[in-house]
């Protein structure tokens, strides 16, 4: 009597299927569109102040700075590309927002001020009272109550 190989696990191979689209997915997304390069904050400033920058925009509460340039940069014969950012400490954002509004930025420049949704704010005010009522459920369990 011949022994049956079993086919496949259809849900396994789904699964590897849709691991793999998302994988290469997330390839094909940092390929197209490549992270931008650190530069110190001096570097930074000065690629504001000789008017290199096609486009601003500022992180607040990281005081990130991304800079896209109109022509790569290069630093210690490295090309960095076009799209490079730098970090400044809190006391040199006066002296960061002035270079931005002092430069000419053809594409301008944005401010974003990341926040938490609302979908969050309340998983976050949900969730720990939930874990309390199940600890207050088993608690009671054990004890009989």
């Amino acid at each position: 009597m011949a022994v049956k190989k079993k086919p496949i696990n259809k849900i396994w191979l789904w699964v590897s299927i849709a691991s793999f689209l998302i994988l290469g997915g997330i390839l094909l997304s940092a390929v197209l569109n490549p992270a931008p390069k650190k530069v110190t904050t001096k570097d930074g400033l000065d690629l504001l102040h000789d008017n290199k920058v096609q486009k601003v925009e500022v992180t607040d509460n990281i005081q990130r700075t991304v800079l896209e340039l109109k022509d790569d940069f290069s630093k210690d014969d490295k090309n960095l590309g076009k799209k490079v950012f730098f970090l400044y400490i809190d006391q040199e954002g006066d002296e960061v927002l002035k270079s931005i509004h002092e430069s000419d930025i053809p594409d301008g420049f944005d401010e974003i001020v990341p926040t938490q949704s609302y979908l969050m704010n309340l998983i976050g005010a949900i969730v720990p009272f939930l874990i309390v009522l199940i600890l207050f459920y088993f608690i009671m369990a054990k004890s009989g109550g």
